[in-house]
């Protein structure tokens, strides 16, 4: 369908995607009258003419979503059945299936129904107009007053702090030649087959006494492969049921992911589905969720109350995003695991205990006796991962390196000032240069020689080492620039922000600009001194007052500029940020550079590299050792030569040696995130 003018037709209401989600909301709305007079545009590419997944739930029998869907549910089951090696459970529970096109069909009826109007096309993009939402495609643009947005989510290019896996599937329904199978009794994890360095498991559905939908389900970083699961399915299948006949194949997959998806930012743009992150990381379970959230937003609109109705999410309680970040972390790192603590998990406790804890319906004290008996070593192990990957251990020690030297200064200022450049070579020799002597796996040339790589990075040093002895204004000048976009280029892929080029290059600069004139207008004095020292730049009396006076003028214009840009995007990704240059307020200015430049910047971009490559800590520690002793070797060089012992000469060659080998780590980095973000 397209408009017969340049103005978009207009609607009430688009929902972009008929999958679960929008469908339960659609129905919900509908049902409630909100589409009474209304225009509604129903954006799906897909037909949606087959039986392409199923959805299943558990639920009591008088629950609410067992009565609205009672017409499309095509199974009940009494029993849940769990087995592995030393299991073999089988407990009452209220267990619901529906067929996808059962659900379609469904939505079809409430379609026909309303005044509606369908676009078997993608979209393209979502823009403001006025009061409405402009939703284009590749030949035209409609607009709405409400835009129900279930498009999914491109997880690629997370920050290293987030874990994504994929719960994939391949099933097929079968048709035996005899009456093998249980109709009241579904088989909802059967750990019994090879684990493939995965957490694998079967999952039957009867659908009658001699036909079933049997699907291998993995959960891992890669999908389960269409040969390896018809060789697992085939051999299961024959060895469990006998002889069968193929009828239809499902193959599918759900995201299973930490990252918690932003509310859209247009006014009038609700996101749902995936994006509304309605699936429970750790289980891939989402239905109930659609379906309590569609309530919700239905009797919102129900009521008028429509006040900020982007925003709209349904309840959770953060501590089960804990729990599922903390299994997540085990299925991707230990994954023979899984078996064992799914296992442990039924074996000690209910079967509908164990459903309530994964409806997160459960109490703490319940939750507590849940865990007393799973095996410990691997939470424990995804803690400290988990607790690493967060922030909060490097900002604790962050804390602590401050208040001790606090502690120390104000009793001895002598050993405060050890202590302090004790901490920075503990830090620069534990991840300040080892992130920067990984600039050969990051490269875009995989192929060139070391001898040919180093050489030219040599060369890249040494020539700029040179014009710091010829021209130090502006060598320094040069280094406040490229340095302002490296930290700030940084701080972006740490807060997973994506911009234009233009944009991209504009806000790194400033942003890293931010960063370097608050460290400096916080220390104004050690820092005048330190230029001094570089630049051979003789700072008059008077220019040292103005700028002492306008110090804190610099300082807050650039925090703000800092939150207002974490504004911009999501403040809470930044706090780590202004939480490490509030502390540097504290301390000198080197333990302030230090603070920031260690725990900061070097971490952040060692998880980054380290997400990229898919690297363990201790190989990459391996492959960055030999850069980091030669590193070290040619500062020890470079000061015996310069012949300084002076703690304010020795600071400020420390600074021209960090600068020059910054240089070639600038661009290899910059370089490195510019493919990532291709």
């Amino acid at each position: 369908m397209s408009s017969n003018s340049n103005q978009p037709i207009e609607y009430d209401f688009a929902f972009i995607g008929m999958g679960a989600s929008n469908i339960l909301l659609l129905i919900a709305l509908s049902k409630r009258g909100v589409f009474k007079n209304k225009k509604i545009a129903v954006i799906e590419p897909d037909a949606k003419s087959i039986n392409d997944k199923t959805y299943c739930f558990w639920a009591d029998a008088n629950d609410s979503i067992v009565a609205d869907c009672r017409s499309i549910i095509h199974r009940k089951f009494d029993t849940v059945s769990i087995k592995s090696n030393d299991l073999q459970k089988t407990e009452l529970a209220n267990y619901y299936c529906i067929q996808s096109i059962d659900l379609y069909n469904f939505a079809t009826e409430y379609i026909q129904a309303e005044n509606v109007t369908k676009y078997n096309k993608p979209v393209v993009q979502i823009s403001p107009h006025d009061l409405y939402a402009c939703v284009a495609f590749e030949t035209e643009t409609i607009k709405a007053h409400y835009v129900f947005d279930s498009r999914p989510i491109a997880y690629q290019n997370l920050s290293a702090k987030y874990i994504t896996l994929k719960q994939s599937f391949i099933g097929y329904h079968v048709r035996c030649e005899k009456d093998v199978f249980d109709t009241s009794d579904i088989e909802m994890m059967n750990f019994n087959i090879d684990q493939n360095n995965y957490t694998q498991f079967i999952y039957t559905i009867p659908l009658s006494k001699n036909e079933a939908l049997i699907e291998l389900t993995r959960f891992g970083d890669k999908l389960v492969e269409g040969s390896y699961a018809n060789e697992v399915l085939d051999a299961y299948i024959k060895n469990e049921f006998g002889n069968y006949e193929l009828l239809h194949t499902e193959i599918g997959c759900i995201p299973m992911s930490s990252y918690v998806y932003p509310p859209a930012q247009l006014k009038n743009v609700l996101h749902t589905g995936t994006r509304a992150n309605m699936i429970k990381p750790s289980t891939g379970y989402g239905f109930k969720n659609m379906y309590a959230f569609a309530e919700k937003v239905s009797e919102q609109f129900q009521k008028g109350e429509l006040t900020a109705i982007n925003q709209l999410q349904t309840t959770k309680q953060s501590r089960f995003y804990f729990y599922d970040t903390l299994l997540l972390i085990i299925l991707r790192d230990w994954p023979a695991a899984g078996k064992t603590i799914f296992t442990a998990l039924f074996k000690t406790s209910s079967i509908k205990n164990v459903l309530k804890f994964l409806d997160e319906k459960s109490s703490i004290q319940q939750e507590i006796q849940l865990f007393l008996k799973l095996p410990i070593v691997p939470f424990l192990k995804a803690l400290f991962k988990h607790l690493m990957t967060s922030g909060l251990v490097r900002y604790t020690l962050s804390l602590l390196t401050v208040l001790i030297y606090l502690f120390l200064a104000n009793n001895d200022s002598s050993i405060a000032h050890y202590f302090m450049v004790s901490a920075m070579v503990v830090g620069l020799l534990s991840i300040g240069l080892p992130h920067g002597s990984l600039d050969q796996l990051v490269s875009q040339n995989k192929n060139e020689q070391p001898f040919k790589f180093i050489t030219k990075y040599f060369l890249m040093v040494l020539i700029y080492f040179i014009l710091w002895y010829l021209i130090p204004v502006l060598s320094l000048l040069v280094f406040l620039i490229y340095s302002s976009f490296h930290f700030g280029e940084s701080e972006l892929v740490q807060s997973n922000t994506k911009l234009s080029p233009v944009k991209h290059y504009l806000v790194s600069t400033l942003l890293g600009a931010s960063i370097l004139t608050f460290i400096i207008s916080t220390h104004v004095i050690e820092s005048i001194e330190l230029v001094s020292i570089i630049s051979k730049f003789k700072f008059s009396e008077e220019l040292t007052m103005n700028l002492q006076a306008y110090s804190m003028y610099f300082a807050t214009a650039s925090f703000l500029v800092l939150i207002l840009n974490g504004l911009s995007q999501n403040l809470y990704k930044y706090r780590g940020l202004l939480f490490i240059l509030l502390l540097g307020i504290l301390t000198p200015l080197p333990l302030a550079f230090g603070l920031y430049f260690i725990a900061q910047h070097s971490v952040n971009a060692w998880n980054h590299i380290q997400s990229e490559l898919k690297l363990s800590n201790l190989i990459l520690y391996r492959k960055a050792f030999p850069f980091t002793i030669a590193a070290v070797f040619f500062f020890i060089a470079f000061i015996y030569i310069a012949n300084h012992s002076k703690m304010s000469h020795l600071l400020a060659y420390f600074f021209i040696f960090l600068a020059s080998i910054s240089l070639p780590h600038f661009v290899m980095m910059h370089l490195f995130y510019r493919n990532k973000n291709e």
